[in-house]
């Protein structure tokens, strides 16, 4: 009998990981090596409850480089080298306890194959057992990975798990960033400002949000899939309901290729900041017309066009804005596709030069 499937450990599985610049730590050192070359990483194992089964090994930054004999065929240290390489630690740390934590946990050995196949050879398959056989004998319980590596970018990896004493061959490398973009993103929400409408904006009620009061599964919208983008002809305009619409649920659907067929009310999406996202690109005016094309009702649009029409109405019914986009992100069953091409509207009547294009356009997007 045969088997349809590869053998594969289901529930466990190592991910080697390294930061950018570790990355091109190596790769540097694979370029200017002329011959082969060797050097070391600490390992540091992570695993996350969110991921049972799952190992991060994640690789020290630096590039611990040993003196060595080196050829086109093949690197080695000697004892005298080591012990070299060992007193430099001691220089360089000073403290006997930190050398020690960096030699055992020293345990990713890497070499280049110039422009060869990066393939094992018989001598580095049992330089990897070597090690993993040391690793037992002084019972260090510390995974071992061997990842060798030529110019062409290609790369080969072997990890022994030292729990199960499995040899995984192929692991996967990713490459994390550590970059603090937080001060940016804090300064994008107060310092990117969108042009503030003649009136006033005062007037949205948080407090008035009725949120939690309708069902999060009701009929779809009368105004279904409609194409309301090819409708208007605004390119720009859908331009810009995109963007706001990738900021409010990109994060949330990683795949962009596909994100736009999925629903707006799901399980997995907090309505509150899906509406804290878009008010804070939209101003009264925009937040206004949209509550009205949001519940099918883009007639009432018609007599607020001017700034004065839309500071009275929002003087006094501000809450009913919260309460209609807050009741759509709820309850309706468009699809973000959908959404995204009514939000558009809302910024095709920010270009209609006078009132009667405003109402024709009302017009021709409710027919």
């Amino acid at each position: 009998m045969q088997s349809i499937t590869n053998f594969k450990a289901l529930n466990l599985r190592p991910t080697i990981m390294i930061s950018h610049e570790g990355l091109e730590a190596i790769k540097h050192i694979v370029s200017i090596a002329p011959q082969e070359a060797q050097w070391f990483h600490t390992v540091e194992p992570v695993q996350y409850k969110q991921s049972p089964g799952e190992v991060f090994l994640y690789l020290s930054p630096r590039l611990y480089i040993p003196k060595q004999n080196t050829s086109a065929a093949q690197v080695d240290s000697t004892s005298s080298m080591m012990i070299e390489f060992y007193n430099e630690l001691k220089a360089e740390y000073e403290d006997q306890q930190v050398v020690n934590d960096k030699l055992n946990s020293m345990t990713c050995w890497c070499h280049s194959h110039h422009n060869m196949n990066p393939s094992p050879s018989n001598q580095d398959d049992t330089q990897f057992n070597q090690l993993v056989n040391l690793s037992v004998d002084q019972q260090t319980n510390t995974w071992q990975i061997m990842l060798i590596f030529n110019k062409k970018n290609q790369f080969y990896s072997r990890v022994y798990d030292p729990a199960t004493g499995i040899v995984f061959e192929g692991v996967d490398i990713q490459v994390s960033n550590a970059y603090d973009f937080s001060y940016i993103n804090d300064a994008a929400k107060t310092k990117f400002l969108k042009p503030k409408p003649k009136f006033k904006k005062p007037y949205l009620n948080k407090s008035t949000s009725k949120s939690s009061n309708y069902d999060l599964f009701s009929t779809y919208s009368s105004l279904g899939e409609t194409n309301y983008a090819s409708l208007l002809g605004q390119n720009l305009n859908l331009e810009i309901a995109k963007n706001i619409v990738d900021d409010m649920f990109s994060k949330h659907y990683p795949d962009s290729s596909t994100y736009y067929l999925k629903p707006v009310v799901s399980k997995s999406l907090d309505v509150n900041n899906l509406y804290e996202e878009l008010m804070r690109n939209l101003d009264d005016q925009e937040a206004l017309w949209l509550s009205f094309i949001l519940d099918e009702k883009l007639s009432n649009i018609q007599n607020l066009y001017t700034d004065a029409q839309v500071e009275a109405y929002m003087a006094r019914y501000s809450f009913k804005v919260d309460e209609r986009i807050l009741n759509y992100l709820n309850t309706t069953s468009d699809t973000i596709s959908c959404f995204e091409d009514k939000l558009s509207i809302v910024f095709s009547l920010t270009d209609s030069p006078n009132k009667k294009s405003f109402v024709e356009l009302i017009k021709k997007c409710g027919a």
